[in-house]
């Protein structure tokens, strides 16, 4: 009578990534990637980084959805339309928009700190702070990416 016993995942933690993953799928980040910031021939290698920074963020959310379907939490199914407000940046240049990303992720390191006090089980915290740190990482590398440009 040695059963295995399946470890429940505590159903509001599990809610709080569902909300992160959709959150980030509609992310001022990705609406940038997709909407092709202007650039000259050279800030080339600054676009480059942003895209590997974008990239690196839809991975990293990515990585929660698989953790949430491994948890028969569903994550696909259409995301909506971007936040209308989103239209308002078009047309800008990278220089440009990379304060207002950078401030954005502060606000989103912020929001994501704050759910994380809400989540208590451990499985799902270490997801949450794991996004927490890739957030604030690309933080630092939106920063740095500026100064060449601002120059």
């Amino acid at each position: 009578m040695n059963e295995m016993i399946e470890a429940t995942v505590d159903p509001a933690s599990l809610a709080i990534l569902h909300d992160l993953v959709r959150r980030e799928g509609r992310s001022l980040l990705q609406y940038v990637s997709e909407s092709f910031p202007w650039t000259t021939p050279d800030e080339r290698a600054a676009l480059l980084e942003f895209q590997k920074i974008v990239d690196e963020d839809l991975e990293g959310a990515a990585r929660i959805a698989r953790f949430l379907n491994r948890h028969k939490v569903r994550t696909g199914g259409p995301l909506g339309p971007f936040p209308m407000a989103f239209t308002n940046i078009n047309y800008m240049s990278l220089e440009h928009l990379l304060p207002i990303l950078q401030d954005n992720q502060r606000r989103r390191i912020d929001e994501l700190t704050a759910d994380l006090k809400k989540v208590a089980d451990p499985e799902c915290r270490r997801h949450l702070e794991a996004f927490i740190d890739l957030k604030r990482r690309h933080l630092a590398r939106l920063e740095s990416m500026l100064r060449p440009l601002a120059s």
